[in-house]
């Protein structure tokens, strides 16, 4: 998200993570968002379309709002440098039912951030309940969550884009309020350089830090082909690139990339797994490993469910005949990097093939 600001008519600052909050609030009740002005040049912050009707919107913030809030609001609202062609929102963390009618009766729209919109205009009227937005404590730790995770993740697959809090809530099905909060965490921490995008080397370190899920010894490989059990353990081995599932990892799929790393053809394989029911019925199904050494393979569920939607089918990318789906190259990196010895090493020496990047 960007760092732009614009003026309220009360005379604070329109911070960008207020109309994030009113965008969250609009397009969870299927509102399109056209655009976002975010600068008084254009006399309103953003436009959408509410069941076919266009509207522009320019926001104003306050925290409590009360009686005397709103008589302020509408003594500057009088200003003749007022835009007339945008509905008036107030968004603000608290408003009093009495305020409400208040600003109704003067044609404001508001947005409660404890949990209630109303929007006002020409063709357009809704009066509804929404997800509440206050009272969010401020992220200190970008990575507390798995939301900072996915985000990190995202950056470091797209390290040439500069990222947009609308665009990557799209694409990661989150809230835009909770990327805003992850970017900003990651702003101060120094791991976006100011246009926004990634210092790829040290944000791929620090997510590497919080790669970690408990890992299983099998006794049992899955065979190809069984179809009731590769279906109950949800190994997805038609059309990979496009479906879910079991997604090779670490050593034997760092190789097929090409990475500086020894292993013999009968060395078992390590996969990620994109759910706890697919780990545990994995387990049950295959059996578990007394001893390390005699594993036939070894999982972990995948600590971004990312890690097993985005697979590579080697033998398609001419990779080998591996018939296993490949974890993305990001991902095997990430694997390596938790062994602080040979992992490094590995790491130092691999350039992944195209159209992949080196981002460690």
């Amino acid at each position: 998200m960007t760092e732009q600001r614009t003026t309220d008519t009360l005379g604070h600052m329109m911070d960008a993570e207020w109309i994030e909050d009113f965008v969250t609030a609009v397009t969870s009740l299927g509102v399109e968002v056209l655009d976002r002005g975010v600068s008084t040049d254009t006399g309103h912050d953003l436009s959408i379309i509410v069941r076919g009707s266009p509207a522009k919107i320019s926001l104003t913030r306050a925290g409590t709002v009360t009686s005397s809030t709103v008589s302020a609001l509408l003594a500057n609202r009088e200003s003749p440098e007022e835009p007339t062609d945008s509905i008036p929102v107030l968004v603000g963390e608290r408003i009093l039912e009495q305020s409400r009618r208040l600003l109704r009766q003067n044609g404001w729209s508001w947005l409660d951030l404890r949990g209630h919109l109303h929007l006002e205009g020409p063709g357009i009227l809704v009066d509804t309940d929404v997800e509440p937005l206050v009272a969010r404590p401020e992220r200190s730790d970008a990575f507390a969550g798995l939301v900072g995770l996915e985000v990190a993740a995202l950056l470091l697959l797209q390290p040439d884009e500069e990222p947009g809090v609308r665009s990557i809530s799209r694409k990661l099905n989150r809230s835009a309020s909770t990327i805003s909060e992850v970017l900003k965490a990651l702003r101060n921490e120094g791991l976006l350089t100011r246009p926004g995008r990634p210092d790829t080397r040290d944000l791929f370190w620090r997510l590497a830090g919080s790669w970690n899920t408990p890992a299983a010894s099998l006794a049992s490989l899955p065979a190809p082909g069984d179809g009731s059990v590769n279906k109950a353990l949800r190994l997805g081995l038609q059309d990979p690139e496009s479906t879910t599932g079991w997604a090779m990892t670490d050593t034997m799929a760092a190789a097929l990339y090409g990475a500086p790393i020894g292993v013999r053809a009968d060395y078992p394989p390590d996969f990620y797994v994109p759910t706890e029911a697919a780990f545990s019925r994995a387990i049950r199904l295959l059996g578990r490993a007394d001893n390390p050494a005699d594993r036939k393979c070894s999982i972990r569920v995948a600590p971004i469910t990312m890690a097993c939607e985005l697979r590579v089918d080697a033998a398609q990318r001419q990779l080998g005949n591996e018939h296993w789906p490949l974890a993305h190259p990001l991902f095997v990196a990430l694997d390596l990097a938790a062994d602080p010895g040979r992992g490094n090493e590995i790491l130092e020496g691999w350039n992944p093939p195209e159209p992949w990047q080196r981002v460690w």
